[in-house]
């Protein structure tokens, strides 16, 4: 039996549980830049902090690299997806939308 694929195909949904510890990872399309300048990461941190407030994250590292970014979060009541939802919304105010998984300028 041969499967074939047209298009992209959706990464695999993420496992949600109580005390899950997550690598959250997203990157600008075709390695370009997400943050132009300080004022874009400093954005992103305090409304990512608000995000980590209001879902009850515990965040344990983070590096926020000019084409990419990279958290490590646990999540005590398994509520990822909840709270995945806003960096999205986060990316937009920067000028940026997010297409399968990766940064591009609007």
């Amino acid at each position: 039996m041969q499967l074939i694929y047209y298009g992209c195909m959706s990464r695999p949904l993420r496992i949600e549980y109580p005390g899950a510890l997550y690598h959250l990872t997203a990157r600008g399309n075709s390695g370009d830049d997400i943050y132009l300048n300080d004022e874009d990461r400093y954005r992103f941190l305090q409304l990512f902090g608000q995000e980590i407030e209001q879902q009850g994250w515990i965040c344990y590292a983070y590096c926020l690299m000019d084409n990419h970014y990279h958290l490590l979060v646990e999540t005590p009541e398994g509520n990822l997806v909840c709270g995945m939802r806003r960096p999205d919304c986060i990316a937009a105010l920067a000028g940026f939308e997010v297409v399968d998984g990766t940064f591009r300028r609007c």
